[in-house]
């Protein structure tokens, strides 16, 4: 409830923050499980107003770390990158995150950055331009149906969210096209002894 409460409070202060804070932090509620505290708020919306403006910020997550993993999928000389990485990209696509987040994303934390960074500046476009959802349904490239005006119109509402994801997809990407591809087996060896009992 808590959740809920203080995104709903962020965009009636900020709809760039808002979308910005949404995009970036989705992924990370989503591994503890607290994103529920904000889905029921969407079908709240959707009946009493008719649109909902949490659902964009929340698919552009998604997108950041699909540039990520496309740019680590063509750098890294890791096999398991790779073996992680080809298969996520095409759940990515499909709205479906968390097989990357668990296989490549923690275990190498500089990349997660950089996806984040890259949902940040999707969802803070989501904010700034307003875009909602007009009803539930597709995850990922699929959820741009839920932006088509009842009408039937390809309002620049449409438009804007394909352009949010695009910005998520293409600066996760270029940030790590151009910095350093961390280390998988280093990386997830160093998660695996912080999360140890003995470290606990």
């Amino acid at each position: 409830d808590l959740i809920g409460v203080v995104f709903t409070g962020l965009l009636n202060f900020s709809p760039l923050v808002f979308g910005a804070i949404l995009a970036a932090s989705w992924q990370i509620l989503v591994i503890f499980g607290l994103h529920w505290g904000i889905i029921p708020i969407t079908y709240v919306l959707l009946a009493e107003q008719g649109v909902n403006p949490l659902g964009p910020a929340m698919m552009a997550s998604t997108f950041g770390v699909l540039g990520v993993v496309l740019a680590l999928v063509i750098k890294s000389k890791e096999k398991q990158v790779r073996d992680i990485g080809i298969p996520g990209i095409i759940s990515l696509v499909f709205g479906i995150s968390e097989p990357v987040i668990y296989g490549l994303m923690l275990p190498m934390k500089r990349s997660f950055v950089y996806a984040l960074i890259g949902n940040i500046v999707g969802g803070a476009y989501l904010g700034i331009t307003g875009v909602v959802n007009y009803r539930t349904g597709g995850l990922g490239i699929f959820s741009v149906f839920n932006t088509i005006d009842p009408n039937g119109a390809l309002t620049m509402n449409f438009w804007n969210v394909i352009i949010g994801y695009v910005l998520a997809t293409a600066v996760g990407f270029i940030l790590q096209m151009v910095l350093p591809v961390p280390t998988l087996d280093a990386d997830a060896e160093e998660l695996s002894e912080v999360l140890s009992p003995e470290s606990l």
